[in-house]
């Protein structure tokens, strides 16, 4: 199985709930990670747990959309 990864900043709380919003849109896993902390990707209370300061690591689970990833573009950084 695929798994792709991307490096995304959420600054604030409006940020988390679209991005999370969108991760949902994705039939596959998908995990964020931050420092050694891993949580659900579709889940806006495990996002929300994580430290927000650094750029997220989020790891798709299969092919990711053209569709899903012209909607992430405004929060993929390259870190």
């Amino acid at each position: 199985m695929k798994i792709t990864e991307i490096k995304a900043k959420v600054n604030t709380m409006e940020d988390i709930k679209t991005f999370v919003t969108y991760l949902n849109q994705f039939s596959g896993d998908v995990d964020v990670s931050s420092a050694q902390y891993v949580v659900d990707g579709k889940s806006i209370l495990g996002v929300f747990s994580l430290d927000l300061e650094k750029p997220l690591t989020v790891k798709f689970h299969g092919e990711i959309p053209s569709e899903l990833e012209e909607k992430l573009a405004p929060f993929i950084v390259n870190a």
